[in-house]
């Protein structure tokens, strides 16, 4: 909640970005209130905050909140220098993390970005391989259904549940049936 009351309070700021950024690296804040600051540095897509987001996500040690948020924050500014970060971030065992990443990939307009999502689709965890199916799905514009009516394979079959077969000059007429079973006609 606090996040996004500033994030609508500091929008109007143009020099905010700055400002958190500063905070964001003075060792007197309280660490409590930095997760919120670099959520809100990403919602600014303050670029100038690229170096820090990346040192949070590329750091091991650090708190496993700031490394999301800051996997979230480079998403959303979409510099393509994030895009290996946050590949890496799938060889984590952590599946929030993964997640996280695969959300951030999804903002990404770049060649390869598909191909790193469809990673998250053969992931282990029910959680990331959702957020890879929500991330292609917005990438291309389409509904989730829509990515699957175009991703799941026919089988050959047309909208109808037929196909022509040819075998040498003879043609088949192959028809799926509802117990998903095929007839074949001459």
């Amino acid at each position: 909640a606090v996040a996004g009351t500033a994030v609508r309070v500091l929008k109007k700021d143009p020099a905010a970005g700055e400002l958190l950024l500063a905070k964001l690296r003075d060792d007197r804040v309280p660490a409590e209130l930095k997760p919120d600051m670099i959520l809100v540095l990403g919602e600014l897509r303050y670029a100038l905050a690229y170096d820090d987001l990346a040192a949070i996500v590329d750091d091991r040690s650090q708190e496993k909140i700031w490394r999301m948020y800051a996997a979230e924050s480079l998403g959303r500014l979409a510099d393509p220098r994030a895009i290996p970060l946050l590949r890496g971030l799938f060889a984590e065992d952590d599946a929030l993390l993964r997640s996280y990443a695969a959300s951030a990939l999804g903002r990404f307009d770049e060649p390869g970005v598909s191909e790193v999502l469809e990673q998250a689709l053969r992931d282990s965890n029910w959680r990331v391989r959702s957020t890879g199916i929500k991330a292609l799905a917005e990438r291309k514009g389409w509904t989730i259904s829509e990515l699957a009516d175009r991703t799941i394979p026919s089988g050959g079959f047309d909208e109808s549940g037929t196909m022509e077969l040819s075998y040498g000059l003879r043609s088949f007429t192959a028809k799926l049936l509802p117990d998903f079973k095929v007839e074949l006609f001459n």
